[in-house]
């Protein structure tokens, strides 16, 4: 049997043919999930489809019989349990940081969603009870530790006078800068700039 995984939640969109064992066979990415599918499987009809959307944004896939709609966070916390670092886990929890911040729960053997869904909202985890714009319309976690936060953060300290190679590569333009922008110029890796904002939070609540 293969399997066809889509995920949404980032750009460009990527794609995944599994066959019955787990292992990928084959993969691709495109500007929509149509044209992701599609190089992914190669002329193949997968026997199922998953899709992964945040804010439940649906993918029209032709041609596949059986489409199951999901958020990012079940997705990942299902490939960790079936194959990954909590292979065989009853309980399990993931934790995403990237462009995006979501989280994926794994209770009693199944993915859980929550009531309304929401369970896996990560990005909404309040940290200070300030009143910060980007904190309403992201959300406190994605706010201070997602790349875009963090690249956000960064250009604050520019605009207050800091210096950094990251502006220079980003053309001058402060509107212009991302997390991977400072991955490339410093060196580092997502977890470590994770890591980095997760202690420069701890600081503040101290």
């Amino acid at each position: 049997m293969l399997s066809l995984g889509v995920d949404l939640s980032q750009r460009p969109v990527r794609a995944a043919m599994l066959d019955e064992h787990g292992e990928i066979v084959a993969s691709g990415s495109g500007a929509d999930a149509a044209t992701a599918a599609g190089e992914a499987t190669r002329g193949r009809t997968p026997d199922v489809a998953a899709v992964a959307a945040i804010d439940g944004a649906i993918a029209s896939l032709p041609g596949i019989a059986r489409v199951t709609q999901c958020s990012p966070g079940a997705a990942a916390i299902t490939a960790e349990v079936f194959m990954g670092a909590a292979r065989g886990a009853r309980h399990a929890l993931c934790l995403y940081i990237g462009d995006e911040v979501f989280a994926g729960l794994w209770l009693d053997g199944k993915p859980w969603a929550g009531a309304h869904n929401r369970a896996g909202a990560a990005a909404w985890l309040a940290l200070n009870p300030v009143e910060r714009q980007d904190y309403r319309r992201l959300g406190s976690l994605a706010a201070e530790v997602s790349s875009k936060g963090i690249a956000r953060r960064l250009s604050w300290r520019i605009q207050a006078g800091d210096r950094s190679r990251v502006l220079e590569q980003a053309g001058g333009s402060l509107d212009a800068i991302t997390g991977r922008m400072l991955r490339q110029v410093y060196g580092v890796t997502q977890q470590q700039v994770v890591a980095g904002a997760f202690g420069l939070i701890g600081e503040l609540h101290h």
